[in-house]
């Protein structure tokens, strides 16, 4: 049996079984069985991320093309980003207000429109 090199990650009997049931499954829990199985399975984790950062590797400038060739997507994504910031801010501004007790935690939330 020949050795396998440090990036490849021998799978379990277990998981073997897993990557042959995630085949059939319909696409859209695809997702959810993935994402639960990140949690659960380090052997699992650690070759998607291995497998992340080579395709990375491979296509340095991805993102930068598909930004150029996709304006939408760079509107939409710097919209939601800018509206994340402003939650982000209003929640910093009432931990301080909190934290100072100059306010009660309902008289902040109620000037808030979340």
């Amino acid at each position: 049996m020949q050795a396998l090199p440090d990036s490849v990650l021998p799978i379990s009997p277990k998981s073997q079984s897993k990557v042959l049931l995630r085949s059939r499954v319909p696409k859209g829990q695809k997702t959810g069985l993935a994402a639960k199985e990140m949690q659960k399975d380090k052997a699992y984790r650690l070759n998607q991320k291995d497998a992340q950062e080579r395709w990375a590797a491979k296509r340095p400038n991805y993102w930068r093309n598909y930004r150029k060739q996709h304006p939408e997507y760079v509107k939409r994504n710097r919209e939601k980003q800018q509206r994340r910031n402003q939650v982000n801010r209003g929640l910093s501004i009432i931990a301080d207000q909190i934290a100072m007790k100059k306010h009660s935690f309902a008289d902040i939330v109620l000037k808030f429109d979340f």
